[in-house]
């Protein structure tokens, strides 16, 4: 096969591959001829190719779909992302957004870790950095990672105990829990004083491909502009741009 043969064929099987979709999962032989106008005896060819090499799967039919080489490389490709990398420029967006300052964190035993942050550029703000921890119990961010876990995760942060950070800080292990019931019900966690006393913060949960929940994103800022009334609006901002790092991470909403 010539070279210019060769670069066609492999243009014809990438053509093949993206006809597939949520929509059409299973395409026959005739179908996909159709679509893109090629023979029938040239698109048997690729797709047997494509199967051989674990790009497709023949169904019982017939039929193709799929196969499990894709998924793999679309995993590789997912787990190679870098977290912060991607959420970068979307907190930013949120930051700009809102003006108040932006975490997100992660969960590292009974703590938030936060990896990255944008701060408001009002006067009266609150100040953080990179790499500060705090009880994940306490926090909007650390909430939202928990409400969205595996119930051994949240049980493991009861058992290791809920300090008191604040007269506001949720302690009870029962109060605690109708929290995280109340987040996974509206899709975000409001806390107020209850990390640090005059501080108002809101936070969601970010997801991988897998659907597993990998960090928080949070708005954090002063209770006399963050009051309570306003709550709701910046939890359906900060969900927003969550839902968009969880999609950007292949998470499909």
């Amino acid at each position: 096969m010539t070279e210019p043969a060769l670069l066609q064929s492999v243009t014809n099987a990438l053509r093949i591959l993206r006809e597939f979709s949520y929509r059409d999962p299973v395409l026959g032989v005739s179908e996909l001829a159709r679509r893109l106008d090629l023979g029938k005896s040239t698109t048997h060819r690729l797709l047997t190719t494509l199967a051989a090499e674990g790009f497709v799967t023949q169904t019982a039919s017939g039929q193709y779909r799929l196969g499990v080489t894709l998924w793999e490389l679309g995993s590789l490709m997912v787990h190679s992302l870098e977290l912060r990398e991607v959420a970068h420029p979307v907190l930013e967006a949120l930051r700009n957004q809102v003006n108040e300052t932006v975490h997100l964190a992660v969960l590292d035993g009974n703590e938030v870790v936060y990896v990255d942050r944008f701060e408001s550029a009002a006067t009266l703000r609150m100040f953080s950095r990179l790499g500060n921890r705090m009880p994940a119990h306490s926090t909007s961010s650390g909430k939202a990672i928990l409400a969205w876990s595996d119930p051994p995760v949240v049980a493991r942060v009861i058992r290791a105990g809920l300090p008191k950070i604040t007269p506001r800080t949720i302690t009870a292990p029962t109060a605690f829990e109708h929290a995280l019931e109340r987040a996974r019900k509206v899709g975000f966690v409001v806390s107020v004083d209850e990390s640090e006393p005059g501080v108002s913060s809101v936070g969601a949960p970010v997801f991988d491909f897998s659907g597993k929940v990998v960090a928080g994103v949070s708005v954090a800022g002063p209770g006399t502009r963050m009051r309570r009334g306003s709550l709701n609006r910046y939890g359906r901002s900060v969900r927003a741009a969550a839902d968009e790092i969880s999609r950007l991470m292949g998470h499909r909403i």
